[in-house]
């Protein structure tokens, strides 16, 4: 868990790539207001939305949406981390004044004995050793459903969640599959292929029985691949199953970061562009399209365009395949929502440019008005990529030097 976490250039990145700012104290923290305006745009409100339902002005609403800090004020942002559903680390908070409290009201009454030691005269260094040992007791004693997650459980998610990408790495085999991928005789591969499951279906009874070495090396290299496919399956279950039974034990932020580790090992599973018709030839349609859901959950429940825009692809294409043209056409409307804020809202105009050619593969498997909305809206977008790529590289360009400005000295 520690190492997938790791590869993120910043750990806000499981809820969006936020813009960094850096502080003065050299710490550096996701652009608060972009967090706003994002989370605003993905509940579907306007300013004025917000604006109203909070008792805020429209102005003050945009100046907070453009400052990095956001807003100051801690009662603001008390009001904007539920209404917009906001993890409050966005924010710099702590995640626990955030919760729902114990059901033996464990928090509330933490804090009517912390409130007049925060607020009293007299010996602070005395004070602050209270405040300490009565916020250590609090975490010791509170119901465990509600703590963030104790050694031995992260322990185990940490293990669940490096268990399931190594064992998915080494069962997939890429270099052997690769080998058979790139023959030139596919067709005998095939013909061996059938000739060589006779041979083992005939000779079962009469020899004695193989180990699993042997059996590996007798066996044509395709059907050990789907072997090992199916292996691979079944420990990428497992794993999401350990996983689940850890969150039972978390919240906040820890949840969080355990529902990205499920969203990635989903994403390892249905989203290599060699082995995918392997993949799904061995779930089937009915189980594909439960672990594409299961997927876009995940993704859906962090509210994190980036991870939602690929399963909302592979599911539209299989929806498409089975003659869903209604059910695609809605993954198709939201995956067309998270392009645009990918691209408007992130500047991620480069990732969005790959599901051009992906969406080239939609409209050969669409039919009717939904095989010209696909059309239409693939050659919209390449213009649109196109011309923001090139503002991009403009703005990004040196001005070449016609050397006026020596001219000017010399004068």
């Amino acid at each position: 868990m520690r190492k997938l976490l790791n590869a993120l250039p910043h750990w806000w990145e499981i809820y969006a790539p936020y813009q960094p700012v850096s502080t003065i104290a050299e710490e550096v923290h996701p652009h608060r207001g972009q967090v706003i305006r994002y989370r605003r745009l993905m509940c579907g409100k306007t300013r004025r939305d917000v604006a109203r339902d909070l008792h805020w002005s429209t102005a003050y609403l945009r100046k907070v949406e453009a400052r990095p800090e956001g807003t100051s004020s801690i009662t603001r942002c008390s009001d904007l981390i539920p209404y917009l559903q906001i993890s409050p680390r966005l924010f710099g908070l702590s995640d626990d004044f955030f919760l729902q409290d114990t059901p033996d009201g464990a928090r509330a009454a933490l804090m009517e004995k912390l409130q007049p030691l925060l607020e009293g005269e007299g010996d602070w260094e005395k004070g602050k050793e209270e405040i300490g040992h009565l916020i250590a007791e609090y975490e010791r004693t509170r119901i465990p459903n509600y703590l963030p997650l104790s050694a031995d459980a992260k322990e185990m998610y940490d293990y669940a969640a490096l268990f399931g990408l190594v064992t998915m790495t080494k069962a997939l085999d890429p270099v052997e599959f690769m080998h058979w991928v790139t023959s030139r005789e596919q067709a005998r591969v095939e013909e061996e292929l059938l000739e060589g499951l006779r041979w083992k279906r005939g000779s079962a009874s009469r020899k004695p029985r193989k180990t699993r070495r042997e059996y590996e090396e007798r066996l044509p290299s395709h059907l050990v691949q789907r072997e090992k496919l199916r292996e691979a399956i079944t420990w990428v279950e497992t794993c999401q199953q350990d996983v689940s039974r850890v969150m039972n034990q978390t919240i906040s932020f820890r949840r969080d970061q355990l529902m990205y580790a499920k969203c990635l090992l989903y994403e390892m599973l249905l989203y290599p562009v060699i082995l995918k018709p392997e993949i799904y030839a061995e779930l089937g349609p009915e189980q594909s399209l439960e672990y594409l859901t299961r997927w876009l959950t995940c993704a859906g429940f962090l509210g994190n365009v980036v991870l939602m825009a690929p399963p909302l692809l592979e599911r539209m294409n299989l929806l498409l395949e089975q003659n869903h043209p209604e059910q695609a056409l809605e993954d198709f409307h939201e995956l067309q929502f998270c392009l645009g804020l990918m691209g408007d809202e992130f500047g991620l105009w480069d990732e969005a440019s790959t599901y051009v050619f992906e969406l080239e593969g939609s409209i050969r498997r669409a039919r009717g008005g939904m095989k010209v909305r696909l059309r239409s809206y693939v050659e919209r977008l390449r213009s649109i990529i196109e011309a923001r790529i090139s503002e991009r590289e403009l703005a990004n360009a040196e001005p070449e030097y016609d050397g006026r400005g020596l001219e000017t000295l010399i004068q």
